[in-house]
């Protein structure tokens, strides 16, 4: 039976208060008295006379009282499923917003991914530049070219901790080869424009005096050696 209703209804009519069997009657207490609420009688055409006691216990333990309370915790179990059908609901919208929400969180990984990827190449880059420089600062120092420019150039790639990384796309402390310097060049007006650029830089030093057009100063010639050590190109001023 799925629908209640009318037996709650039958139930509420009927003689309430506890009931009894005793002696083929039904009893009910009422103000702390026995009250007859029937009386039966057995026999072959009704039941068997062994089942007879037993259906009148049955009968006053399925008093209205009972039956009302069963009816009582049935629709209360009933609303306790509706809740947790609502509660698994919820957790059905949760779950999808937190699916919306990985969705969301891979593309974000996806794009970070790729900036890091974009930052190691410029870091790749950084690093060959860093190899470059020092491989230049080697060369000028070895040629006696060593001055204002070359070793704060070192100083900066010591405080980038640049001063030793080994390029990315070659082995361990692998410096780039610079292109030999070429011998058969002739010095030009942009070279003389390179290295008078190189020599104003030195500005700020004691002793400055400003560029002397086809002036061959140790200074000037410091700066020629310098624009072609950068070039790698042999010097040939005058050529």
């Amino acid at each position: 039976m799925s629908d209640y209703a009318k037996l709650k209804v039958l139930a509420e009519a009927a003689t309430p208060g506890q009931w009894a069997s005793e002696s083929g009657n039904l009893y009910w207490y009422e103000d702390g008295y026995t009250k007859h609420l029937m009386e039966t009688e057995d026999g072959s055409d009704i039941c068997h006379e062994d089942q007879h006691p037993a259906n009148l216990m049955f009968i006053a333990a399925a008093n209205p009282a009972v039956v009302l309370g069963l009816i009582a915790e049935i629709e209360r179990l009933r609303a306790a499923n509706n809740t947790v059908e609502c509660r698994f609901e919820v957790s059905e919208d949760t779950l999808s917003t937190i699916r919306g929400c990985l969705r969301s969180a891979e593309g974000d990984i996806d794009q970070l991914k790729a900036e890091c990827e974009g930052l190691r190449e410029k870091a790749s880059c950084v690093d060959d530049c860093a190899a470059i420089i020092r491989k230049l600062v080697r060369k000028l120092r070895k040629a006696a070219l060593g001055n204002a420019l070359t070793d704060p150039a070192m100083d900066y790639l010591k405080r980038k901790g640049l001063q030793g990384s080994p390029l990315r796309s070659g082995s361990e402390g692998v410096e780039p080869v610079l292109d030999t310097p070429d011998q058969s060049g002739k010095w030009t007006a942009e070279d003389e424009a390179s290295s008078r650029t190189i020599y104003e830089q030195w500005a700020n030093l004691c002793e400055y005096v400003p560029w002397v057009e086809g002036g061959n100063s140790l200074k000037q010639e410091e700066a020629r050696r310098m624009h072609c050590a950068i070039e790698g190109k042999a010097y040939c001023y005058g050529r």
